[in-house]
């Protein structure tokens, strides 16, 4: 999240009577939840100005204890430190796209390649703890075709997780190498920021061919 800053949170700042009017003034903020914050929280003086930046992916309760110190330190029976301030700051999760991570696989050439489930599900993160809902095609092979069921897919095409194991490859006929495509991977509410890609390796069918051999009969 970008940095926040709350003008005027602190009010009523001041060094205390007028003999200590020239005193500088700095508040210290302490809380058990710092690691909630890329960096310590801050507050201006004079301005009373509030900002801080939030760790990335943090979520939950921060309470901060806010004290006013000045200068003139505690000699005498002086204080030097106000009263603690509580000052709790809630933060709401929010969703993080999920991440399709590539993943290749072998095939050979003039065969089919039905995909399992578990080939998608086991190349999906989720830092939220989300399972993968549907995947869309982003990008369609060029050497070959998919199939859901039966039917060609279409470009940005959307697959939900149960028909995945409905998803056919299909090379061209007698076309062996390289091939690929490209899925965006969907949490339930979100799709990922990228595609991931699937890298298909067609490889070639050693075919023997026998020589007719002439046969003559007397």
């Amino acid at each position: 999240a970008p940095a926040q800053v709350i003008s005027g949170w602190a009010t009523g700042i001041s060094p205390g009577p007028a003999n200590e009017s020239t005193q500088s003034l700095l508040f210290e903020i302490a809380s058990a939840q710092m690691d909630k914050f890329a960096s310590v929280p801050g507050l201006g003086v004079p301005s009373g100005d509030l900002s801080f930046t939030l760790a990335p992916d943090a979520n939950g309760v921060a309470v901060l204890s806010v004290t006013l110190v000045d200068n003139g330190g505690t000699s005498y029976g002086g204080e030097d430190t106000s009263p603690a301030h509580l000052l709790t700051i809630t933060i709401n999760p929010v969703n993080d796209p999920p991440v399709g991570v590539a993943f290749g696989l072998r095939i050979e050439q003039d065969t089919g390649l039905f995909f399992q489930i578990t080939d998608f599900t086991g190349h999906f993160i989720d830092v939220d703890g989300d399972s993968l809902d549907r995947i869309k095609i982003s990008q369609l092979p060029a050497h070959g075709d998919l199939f859901l069921d039966g039917v060609l897919v279409a470009l940005n095409q959307e697959i939900s997780l149960l028909d995945l194991d409905k998803l056919l490859y299909f090379p061209d006929i007698n076309y062996y190498g390289a091939d690929s495509f490209q899925w965006y991977a969907h949490d339930g509410l979100v799709f990922a920021g990228s595609p991931a890609q699937v890298s298909l390796l067609v490889e070639p069918v050693c075919q023997l061919y026998l020589p007719l051999l002439g046969v003559s009969i007397p």
